[in-house]
């Protein structure tokens, strides 16, 4: 049977990998998930397990680490390698990089299964769906394949292959859960739209495991791994009563513990919060984005209106479930004023966790386009695009510069509202590792009440973490 290496860069579970490797292994495959920063530990653990095939699942901030990883190897071993994930998807050509071998476009469940059992038969794998490949100096593009519809066909995701090896996820009080995959809606800033035009045709888009399914595979984790919280990443997790309401009894009545998940303003009833009560949620995030109503509809394409942003956090702290809010500074074409009506807005909301990122415009999305067009970006950008949702962004305008900086005030500007004037001073100078200490202290507050967890137990995994991916090395096996 065929082996299957998978690298990534930073210490979290992904749900796509879990899943990929929960259903080639029930088909005699193996898998391991290696978690390093460091090409010499790679290249370590590539010799211990001795795969057939190598693996990289990237967004857009890790595709270059990815690449110059993929070159590394492919200087010391004559591995295939395969690139998925969001990155491969929204951008095929990486094909032509001497490094990649493959692409994975979509989901990848399917395409890697069929591709690993092509390997052990020693068969043509240049048609397989989903996959782009070289082979015979010949570039093989194939079509996608229609999506799973029934997701509860999947085996449950495979956390074994993170927990086996790194300890300190394992006994992580707080784990993260997916009901489902898809989004109704279509911000300029997210690639949903471009996903919406590769499965075009090509069946239901948003889809969710059934309630009762979903249930069982959250109650193996408890048995299995101990779960003191629960977090649900779906894109928007409240957005479907018929499905909350009969998840929400069965869940805590067969789980029981704290959850946290998301919801959407403009379609959030108090129906739905009472559920979310009953059933035990701790905390919903939802994106505000930007307190200014014409950047949110004409730039970012966020169809949400201050009123119903303000409703809905009067309704949330009715029945007191504590929210976090998504706000980004960096917005093409933004004003420093119109930075300052987010922060405004968060703290006439009541913000309980206001939690704000810097922009940045992934390749291909409407966001990018808009910030090209405007000569706010330079359209090779993506050459040298190393995005941090914390340090910078390339958008080119004068006040780019503040913009970054209040970033690392946000917390503290909605949290102590008097203080904005002089945070309005302090952002006109250049930015520093002063402002990055203030952001990283207001961050870790931020992270703690995210996962519900003591400040000591943060505090430790946060060590751990980045002690992980610097410089501890796994066996393999």
């Amino acid at each position: 049977m065929s082996r299957i290496f998978f690298i990534q860069p930073d210490t979290s579970e992904y749900t796509g990998v879990m899943s990929m490797v929960s259903l080639i292994k029930r088909y005699g495959h193996k898998a391991i998930v290696s978690i390093a920063l460091e090409s010499k530990i790679i290249l370590e653990e590539l010799h211990q397990f001795s795969p057939d095939i190598v693996a990289f699942s990237c967004m857009t901030p890790s595709y270059l680490w990815a690449l110059e990883q993929a070159k590394v190897i492919k200087k010391n071993y004559s591995l295939p390698i395969i690139f998925g994930g969001c990155h491969s998807t929204f951008n095929p050509e990486i094909i032509s990089e001497p490094a990649i071998d493959m692409i994975c476009c979509g989901e990848g469940e399917y395409p890697l299964l069929e591709l690993m059992d092509t390997l052990d038969q020693k068969g043509d794998i240049t048609k397989i769906k989903n996959l782009s490949l070289k082979y015979n100096s010949q570039v093989y593009r194939n079509e996608v394949r229609p999506l799973m519809e029934d997701l509860d066909i999947l085996p449950f995701p495979d956390r074994s292959t993170y927990y086996e090896r790194y300890g300190f996820l394992r006994t992580y009080p707080a784990k993260h859960f997916m009901s489902g995959r898809g989004c109704p809606f279509n911000c300029s800033f997210c690639y949903n739209h471009q996903l919406l035009k590769i499965y075009h045709n090509k069946g239901k888009y948003v889809r969710r495991k059934s309630p009762g399914y979903f249930i069982s595979e959250i109650e193996e984790v408890k048995k299995r791994y101990g779960l003191k919280v629960a977090i649900f990443d779906d894109d928007i997790f409240a957005l479907n009563l018929q499905w909350l309401s009969e998840f929400i009894p069965n869940f805590l009545k067969k789980v029981g513990v704290p959850f946290a998940c998301s919801i959407r303003v403009d379609v959030i009833t108090e129906e739905i919060i009472k559920l979310l009560k009953k059933g035990g949620c701790f905390q919903v995030s939802f994106g505000l984005e930007t307190g200014n109503e014409e950047l949110r509809h004409l730039v970012l394409k966020k169809r949400i209106t201050n009123k119903q942003i303000i409703e809905a956090a009067k309704l949330l702290k009715n029945y007191k479930i504590p929210f976090l809010t998504n706000n980004m500074m960096g917005i093409p074409t933004e004003t420093i004023e119109q930075a300052y009506e987010t922060i405004k807005l968060n703290s006439r909301i009541g913000t309980d966790v206001p939690w704000c990122s810097i922009l940045q415009p992934f390749p291909k999305t409407d966001i990018a386009d808009f910030a090209i067009a405007k000569g706010l970006l330079n359209s090779d950008y993506d050459k040298s695009f190393y995005p941090s949702f914390f340090l910078k962004n390339p958008i080119k305008q004068e006040n780019i510069y503040q913009l970054w900086n209040l970033q690392k005030f946000f917390i503290v500007a909605v949290k102590f509202p008097f203080l904005l004037p002089l945070i309005k001073r302090l952002i006109k100078f250049a930015p520093n590792k002063f402002f990055d200490f203030i952001f990283t202290v207001t961050y870790f507050t931020t992270y703690k009440r995210r996962h519900n967890v003591s400040w000591l137990t943060a505090f430790l995994f946060g060590l751990k973490t980045k002690r992980q991916i610097s410089v501890t090395k796994q066996t393999t096996s």
